[in-house]
């Protein structure tokens, strides 16, 4: 729309079914675009100036407007509304296509203005044409939507409903039916309270306005904060609890039909689905209010209540059957049998070439694309804690029930290459599990609780087995009650070495330069100090400082040798920096990143691994970076993708093109979040000069 707008100078009209998605959406529009008029045609609400209080002014249908109102007002005002409209964007195409909408569609068509329909569920028979789409599953591995945790709750209700013949679906009177089941409200209460750790903040989704009414009613009797919204409720009190809940003073919504579409609530983590349902549409709009994602959210819960049907029971639409092939550990069987053989030392190959990871069917997404180097090696760190941020002391039930569970889920995912025990203290001195590095461990960390350490891994068949590590990692944490937060951290081990210290500075001023690019690929925790409320961004993460804090521009060209490198590095503390050489330094045949934020997502732990291994590769190149100067703190200032096409790899090569946009993609997420918080707002005026 913002093309379309600079390109040929004249409004936009957005229209969609109600109100409160208009604002939503205008709102979001305004927040990315400060300098877009916007307004609205029709309604009585003041969240948008009405478009006719200004139309005295000629300026009113120029570049950067756009209108917003509802598909009914829209074809009321037909034909004068299309006056000086260049683009109509239908927003929720699905709803009212062939029931009223004609007359929008047949105007626009003799005006010749074109439409843009957007929708997440689209209909079979469909008047538009298909511009651009993407599955559920596309969207997950891209990082653009949570990931969903689908659990069954049998009620063993046995229920026989009818069908509603203009709907197709499961008609009211059969609804209410299930709705009066008090077994079954009971079981569906007493759910929450076994899984609260695991549901926290969730929206439930009832048969009708007095099953929502009874939900609420028991959830707040068992001293579950809980609110029902609906449409026999006044606007004010729908508003009132819907603040409550985003504030965490009430921690379940109980709705009908009124949040199904087009809300955008992150904070939902839950979803019960309570209201079987026989539409495709219907349930992936109930589902997909938990898939927005948030800087510390990357999956949600499905609860999916099935009950026993006597008739129609092969035409209901569950979790199971909808998210067949989407499930995080739906790749680990394919890839289950593929393993490199076991390495008990890091390795390292200054001539081993570049290879690209082609897409296959047996390849997921996160992997396709990216760039490995042969002959070296890598391993991953992953940090867990509690949601509290409490940390566990290492000798109770309660640590060693989380690590027992990340091992078996990781055993399950990956036979044969996982740990038999946990280790519960440092380098397992005390408890005497001795660490293999040829396998899978989890280890107590101090600064977490639990840290998920790989094997040593190398090439395709290493980004392979991390992709399905992570997905089993990521169903594990959700179901064990932990999770990555601003506490934890993605720690990557590189094989490397090199007996040149020209080389090593070169390393050295090449992390210097891309610091700031690189910080647009991480999250803002990372970056500067944090207290999981506010932001100093005057002070850095004390665990990751830019490493000219530690090797500043002089002390790089006062040391002469290996030695005189190392010894910048020769404080315990010298190793929170960005890019730790200390392994280096004892012999160990690799250099450490500590850079990237704690995640469990294999999109973003491959992409850093990816670019990682091609900076390595570039410090071997006869080609010296520019000297910039000395940091104590890293902003989010560099353009990672320049940087990338002039330091990294050949660009005549159309594989790295697609690197380039998983970058692009990447950082538009991060840049994203920024808008969130007013804190980090400043920040955006970089991303603005990017391309």
């Amino acid at each position: 729309v913002r093309k379309w707008q600079e390109a040929n100078r004249n409004m936009v009209l957005w229209v969609t079914k109600d109100w409160p998605l208009l604002w939503q959406a205008a709102g979001d529009y305004h927040r990315r675009f400060k300098d877009a008029a916007v307004f609205r045609i029709g309604g009585a609400r003041k969240e948008l100036q009405d478009l006719a209080e200004l139309e005295e002014r000629p300026s009113h249908r120029a570049t950067r407007t756009v209108a917003y109102t509802t598909l009914h007002t829209a074809q009321r005002r037909l034909p004068a509304i299309l006056e000086g409209v260049g683009l109509v964007v239908w927003d929720e195409c699905h709803w009212g296509e062939h029931a009223g909408a004609g007359k929008l569609i047949t105007a626009c068509k003799r005006k010749r203005i074109p439409m843009l329909g957007l929708t997440a569920t689209p209909r079979e028979n469909s008047r538009w044409t298909v511009a651009y789409s993407n599955t559920f599953e596309e969207l997950v591995e891209r990082g653009w939507l949570a990931r969903p945790v689908p659990f069954v709750a049998k009620t063993n209700e046995v229920w026989t409903p009818t069908i509603d013949a203009r709907s197709g679906d499961f008609d009211r009177a059969s609804l209410t039916t299930l709705a009066n089941s008090r077994k079954r409200n009971d079981q569906i209460v007493a759910t929450y309270k076994a899984r609260w750790s695991h549901c926290r903040r969730t929206l439930v989704f009832a048969c009708d306005i007095q099953h929502a009414n009874d939900l609420a009613k028991r959830f707040n009797d068992a001293r579950c904060p809980a609110a029902a919204v609906h449409s026999d409720n006044t606007n004010e009190a729908n508003q009132r609890a819907r603040r409550e809940f985003e504030r965490g003073d009430k921690v379940i919504l109980v709705n009908v039909a009124m949040l199904t579409h087009g809300i955008d609530i992150p904070e939902i983590e839950t979803i019960f689905l309570c209201r079987p349902t026989k539409s495709q549409i219907l349930f992936s709009q109930m589902v997909g209010r938990g898939a927005r994602k948030t800087e510390s959210k990357h999956s949600f819960s499905i609860v999916d209540f099935v009950d026993t049907l006597n008739e129609h029971g092969d035409q209901l639409v569950t979790a199971q059957r909808y998210f067949h092939g989407t499930n995080s550990a739906s790749i680990a069987p394919r890839l289950a049998t593929i393993s490199q053989p076991r390495q008990a030392r890091h390795a390292f190959d200054p001539a081993g070439a570049p290879n690209w990871i082609a897409p296959a069917a047996d390849v997921p997404s996160s992997v396709a694309g990216l760039w490995y180097r042969t002959g070296q090696t890598f391993g991953i760190e992953l940090e867990f804690t509690r949601p509290d941020g409490k940390i566990p002391v290492p000798t109770s039930q309660e640590w060693l029930n989380v690590a027992k569970g990340l091992l078996e889920a990781l055993r399950q995912a990956l036979p044969d290459r996982v740990a038999a025990k946990p280790i519960s203290d440092y380098a397992g001195v005390e408890s005497g599990v001795a660490k293999d590095h040829s396998v899978w461990n989890v280890e107590y960390d101090a600064s977490a609780g639990w840290e998920v350490t790989s094997r040593i891994l190398a090439e395709r068949l290493g980004f392979l087995e991390t992709a399905v590590a992570c997905s089993a990692l990521e169903v594990a944490a959700r179901n064990l009650g932990v999770d990555v937060n601003y506490k934890t951290g993605l720690h990557l081990h590189l094989g490397w070495t090199t007996s040149d210290p020209a080389v090593l500075k070169r390393l050295i001023r090449l992390v210097r330069l891309f610091e700031p690019a690189l910080a647009t690929l991480v999250a803002a925790s990372r970056l500067a100090a944090f207290d999981g409320v506010r932001y100093d961004l005057q002070k850095p993460n004390p665990y990751c400082r830019p490493i000219s804090s530690v090797a500043t521009e002089a002390s790089l060209r006062a040391a002469h040798d290996l030695r005189g490198i190392f010894n910048l590095f020769g404080e315990h503390d010298s190793k929170f920096v960005t890019l730790n050489v200390r392994p280096l330094m004892l012999g160990n045949g690799t250099v450490e990143i500590r850079m990237h934020s704690g995640t469990y997502e294999s999109g973003k732990v491959l992409l850093w691994t990816s670019l990682w291994q091609q900076i390595l590769w570039a410090a071997n190149q006869p080609v010296e970076p520019p000297k910039v100067a000395d940091a104590e703190r890293i902003v989010p200032t560099g353009d990672i993708v320049a940087l990338a096409q002039q330091y990294l790899l050949d660009q005549g090569q159309a594989q790295q093109r697609g690197f380039l946009d998983k970058l692009r993609v990447r950082r538009r997420q991060v840049v994203d979040s920024w808008s969130t918080n007013w804190q980090l707002q400043g920040w955006s005026a970089a991303a603005n000069k990017w391309p």
